[in-house]
């Protein structure tokens, strides 16, 4: 879910996410992936964690998430190469997907 913060903690009483400002996160490679049933989440997150990932938004439909790969590392090589990373993390990760 998105958490706002409200009108009296923003200049101008306007509501924002609490991830940031619009855009902030806007840079970098959107995977999709799908996580083995019984992951726990302490392995989740040291598999996103090293493939410099967060999830964006999810659960979608059939159980996948939407991630974002940071921007600072981002060039085909190593999006690709931290893509193939977590599919080799068949305990954690059951499916990654390319994402528009």
């Amino acid at each position: 879910g998105t958490m706002l913060s409200g009108p009296g903690t923003q200049p101008g009483g306007s509501y924002q996410t609490a991830s940031g400002p619009k855009g902030a996160a806007a840079d970098g490679t959107v995977a999709l992936v799908a996580f083995q049933p019984g992951a726990a989440l302490s392995d989740i997150t040291r598999v996103l964690t090293s493939a410099e990932a967060i999830i964006i938004e999810g659960p979608l439909k059939g159980g996948l998430y939407k991630i974002r790969l940071a921007a600072a590392a981002v060039g085909k090589p190593d999006a690709a190469r931290r893509i193939e990373a977590l599919k080799a993390e068949a305990a954690v990760i059951k499916t990654v997907l390319p994402s528009r």
